[in-house]
């Protein structure tokens, strides 16, 4: 799970506060809504989130859609 910040049409609160994550990392954990978010942690535990997660900096976040170029290679 090495694909972080795999974001698509996700929410724009998510993509607002990855602009903060640099800026937290004095504080260390982000509280955000998320609306189907799955969050991979550092020590390789995925978690489902669907109103609020907990996100660790440091954390990949990846959605339930795929990227555009792997729907690609899908059809060959």
């Amino acid at each position: 799970m090495n694909k972080p910040f795999v974001l698509k049409s996700t929410s724009v609160i998510v993509m607002l506060m990855f602009s903060q994550l640099a800026m937290a990392k004095a504080v260390g954990s982000v509280t955000f809504a998320a609306g189907d978010v799955t969050i991979a942690h550092a020590d390789k535990t995925v978690t489902k989130a669907t109103k609020n997660a907990e996100l660790n900096v440091g954390d990949a976040i990846e959605t339930k859609r795929w990227p555009r170029a792997i729907k690609h290679d899908r059809r060959r």
